[in-house]
């Protein structure tokens, strides 16, 4: 045998009994239980926060800058209404400037309109509007959230071109009634 093969054969038994003890110890442990979101539910003139993980890329800028963190989110149907309503920001961490909440956060101070599907909520900045209708600065925010999964996807756009791309996943914040909302861990 030579020498590499020697060695290879040591440091591949080396690796087995290092990683035995490990490997024993995850086939012995009980598996965790995959937990489903619960699925999203709004109903008129009730509030509810979400916290979300998610990652975004900005892309304008001519090189990608990427951030990550979380923020929060509070959506709320109209009275009276069955699809339409406002939603705002509650909150978003300080190093997360790519995130949807950093980037709106003055256009939506106020809320911003949010739209419910049968399967999704679609939240927009600052209105609902094609994007082939938008003038070359104009901006256009398009998040989608379904309702199922908790799963965000945002699209925002200059002009008719990708600005800034965002994802992740939300789950519905503990306290939405009492407005001390505590994120859940996304």
């Amino acid at each position: 045998m030579t020498t590499t093969k020697v060695l290879a054969t040591a440091a591949a038994t080396a690796l087995a009994v290092t990683l035995s003890p490990t490997l024993a110890r995850a086939a012995d442990a009980p598996a965790q239980p995959v937990v489903a979101p619960q699925p999203l539910t709004l109903a008129p003139g009730m509030p509810v926060e979400i916290a979300c993980a998610t990652k975004s890329v900005v892309v304008a800028t001519g090189a990608a800058n990427a951030t990550s963190g979380h923020l929060m989110l509070k959506l709320e149907l109209a009275g009276g209404e069955q699809s339409k309503g406002i939603w705002s920001i509650v909150g978003v961490d300080p190093n997360h400037k790519g995130s949807l909440a950093a980037m709106q956060a003055q256009t939506c101070a106020k809320g911003c309109p949010l739209a419910l599907g049968e399967a999704d909520v679609q939240l927009w900045a600052p209105a609902p509007k094609g994007v082939v209708e938008l003038d070359s600065n104009e901006l256009l925010m398009l998040a989608v959230l379904k309702t199922a999964t908790l799963e965000l996807k945002v699209s925002t756009f200059r002009g008719q071109q990708i600005e800034a791309l965002e994802s992740g996943t939300c789950r519905a914040s503990k306290g939405t009634d009492t407005g001390k909302a505590e994120p859940a861990k996304p």
